[in-house]
C-alpha cells in the first residue's frame, strides 16, 4: 500500500475532527441468565450456553441516561423495547456504559475484581435477552468524559489522542508494569462476562489517533489481547478496532494504517470497517460503499486473509442536508434519501461479503445541520421517528435472518439488484430482492429468477405515517427508479 497521500491531508484533518467527535456521539452475545443469581454487583452475571447464529443488522451508539436527550427513551426499559418493535438483531457502543477500562476502574489492583464497578453493565447483559451486545474494550474514542472529555460536540480530551490505561500511560504492551495491568483488567472481564459475551472489539478508530499509537503498537496489544482472552474463553472472538471511514478519502488512507497492521499481525477473528460516504462512486467512479468493501477485499486478500470474516459495525446516512453542511452530509441527505440509504447500503454490504450491519444510529445528536454528527438517527434527537425508522424495521421483518445475499448486478446498465435467500417455515428456502438504479430517469429491469406471472413490489421509503406502497408487477417488465423496491413472490 501506499504511503499517505499528502494531497489529502489537510482536507482529512478536517474530517479527522468530525470522525473524533463521532466517537462521542455483531454477531451474537449471548442470553441472559436468571437476574437473581446476580446478588453481589462483583459476582458473575446470569450465564447461558452460547448462541449458535449471529444477526445480521444491529444499531451502533446507543444513547442512555444523561447521555439520551430524548425523555422516552433514556432508560433501558423504554429502549430495548423500541429497539425490538426495530428489529435489531444487536447493538454496539452503549454510551454512557460500554465495557471501557476508564469507565469501569475505580482503584486498586487491576487484576482484582473489586477495583470495578461492573454494576451499570450487568444491567445492560440482564435485561438484554434476545439483544446480542458487543463491548468495546479499552476505551470508545479520545473524546470520552474518563479522558477529560465530553460526548458533546464542542468539547476535546486534555491528552492527545491515544490509547491510555487509567493511570494515563499510553498502552505500550512492551512496557512489562504496563502489560500487566492490560492482563489484569482482560482477565476481569473475560472471567465475569465469558458466558455472556463472545465478540471482543479490541478499541475503536485505532487508526485515527495517529502516530500517538501507531499500527505497530495496536498490533502488539491485538497479539496480547487475543492471546488473553482465548486463554480464558477458547470459543470468544477477537474484532480488530472499527476502522474510521468518515468520507472514502479517510477509509482510503486508513487502510494504510490497517495494511501496516496486518503486515505486524494477523492474531484477531474478524476485519472491521466503518461507512459513511454516499453508497455510490463519483462521476469519475471513485469512492463509495462498493469501491470501499473491493478495496478492503484486495488488502485482506494481499495478506491471505480472505476468509475472514468482515463487519460494517457503523454505517449510516444523515437525514439533514443543504449547501452549507460539511461531509459526512450532502446537499442532498434527506429523510427520504436516508431511509433509502438502509437498503442501498445493507444490500451492497452484505452482497460483498460483510456478515453484519449496524446502522449509525438509534437517537441522533442534535437536529441542527451545523453540528457535525446531526439527523444521523432513526429517531430526532427528542425522540420523534423519521422515515428510516420505518424502513429499517421493514429490513429486518423481511430480509433480517437472510441465510445469503447475492450480487445480481452492481452498476450494469445502471442497475443494482440482489438476492436474499431465506429459510421457509417447511424448511426449504426463499428468495426475495432488492433493486434500484442510479439513473434519475428510470431504468427496466427483467427480474428473470423469478418464474411467477406476478410479484408483489414495496417501495421502501414510507410515508410520514410509516405507511409502504405496494402493487403487483410482472416480474418481466419492472421499472426501476432510484427508491429502492423489495420483491416478494
Amino acid at each position: 500500500m501506499s504511503t499517505k497521500r499528502p494531497c489529502l491531508q489537510v482536507f482529512e484533518l478536517l474530517v479527522l475532527a468530525l470522525t473524533l467527535s463521532a466517537c462521542t456521539e455483531l454477531f451474537p452475545g449471548f442470553d441472559k441468565g436468571d437476574p437473581s443469581d446476580n446478588t453481589d454487583q462483583n459476582g458473575p452475571p446470569g450465564s447461558s450456553a452460547h448462541l449458535d447464529a449471529p444477526y445480521r443488522v444491529g444499531l451502533n451508539f446507543i444513547k442512555l441516561d444523561v447521555v439520551s436527550k430524548a425523555e422516552d427513551y433514556n432508560d433501558w426499559q423504554e429502549v430495548y423495547a423500541d429497539l425490538r418493535t426495530l428489529g435489531a438483531g444487536g447493538i454496539r457502543q452503549i454510551v454512557p456504559h460500554d465495557l471501557g477500562w476508564h469507565k469501569l476502574y475505580l482503584d486498586g489492583p487491576f487484576d482484582d475484581p473489586d477495583s470495578y464497578d461492573f454494576s451499570a453493565f450487568d444491567t445492560i447483559i440482564d435485561e438484554s435477552e434476545d439483544l446480542h451486545i458487543i463491548p468495546t474494550l479499552f476505551q470508545l474514542g479520545p473524546k470520552a468524559p474518563e479522558l477529560g472529555g465530553s460526548w458533546s460536540e464542542e468539547s476535546d480530551a486534555h491528552s492527545p489522542a491515544s490509547l491510555y490505561t487509567p493511570d494515563m500511560e499510553i498502552i505500550d504492551i512492551s512496557d512489562p508494569l504496563i502489560k500487566e495491568k492490560v492482563r489484569g483488567y482482560l482477565e476481569v472481564v473475560v472471567n465475569r462476562y465469558k458466558d455472556n459475551i463472545l465478540y471482543y472489539e479490541i478499541g475503536n478508530e485505532i487508526d485515527v489517533y495517529g502516530q500517538n499509537f501507531s499500527p505497530e503498537l495496536y498490533a502488539e496489544l491485538l497479539n496480547f489481547a487475543k492471546e488473553t482472552i482465548k486463554r480464558l474463553d477458547a470459543e470468544s472472538k477477537v474484532v480488530i478496532g472499527g476502522l474510521s471511514g468518515t468520507i472514502h478519502a479517510v477509509l482510503e488512507n486508513n487502510l494504510d494504517w490497517l495494511d501496516s497492521v496486518l503486515t505486524s499481525t494477523k492474531n484477531f477473528d474478524i476485519i472491521n470497517m466503518h461507512y459513511y460516504d454516499r453508497w455510490h462512486a463519483d462521476e469519475e467512479g471513485n469512492g463509495g460503499l462498493y469501491n470501499a468493501l473491493v478495496q478492503l477485499k484486495e488488502l485482506m486478500a494481499q495478506h491471505d486473509i480472505s476468509e475472514r470474516p468482515i463487519w460494517l459495525s457503523e454505517v449510516g446516512s444523515s437525514n439533514i442536508g443543504g449547501t452549507s453542511v460539511t461531509p459526512p452530509h450532502y446537499v442532498e441527505s434527506s429523510e427520504d434519501e436516508q431511509a433509502r440509504d438502509i437498503f442501498r447500503k445493507f444490500s451492497l454490504a452484505f452482497g460483498n461479503n460483510v456478515a453484519l450491519a449496524n446502522w449509525h444510529t438509534h437517537l441522533s445528536s442534535s437536529q441542527n445541520p451545523s453540528e457535525g454528527w446531526s439527523g444521523f438517527g432513526l429517531r430526532k434527537s427528542q425522540g420523534a421517528s423519521v422515515k428510516a425508522y420505518h424502513t429499517y424495521q421493514l429490513f429486518s421483518t423481511e430480509l433480517g435472518d437472510f441465510t445469503s445475499c447475492t450480487a445480481l448486478s452492481q452498476g450494469d446498465q445502471n442497475v443494482w439488484a440482489y438476492r436474499y435467500t431465506l429459510n421457509d417455515e417447511d424448511d426449504g428456502e426463499i428468495n426475495k430482492w432488492v433493486a434500484w438504479t442510479d439513473l434519475s430517469a428510470g431504468a427496466s429491469y427483467h427480474l428473470s429468477e423469478s418464474t411467477n406471472t406476478t410479484v408483489q413490489i414495496t417501495e421502501v421509503v414510507s410515508d410520514s405515517g410509516g405507511t409502504f406502497t405496494t402493487q403487483s408487477l410482472d416480474p418481466a417488465n419492472l421499472t426501476l427508479t432510484t427508491i429502492p423496491i423489495l420483491i416478494t413472490e
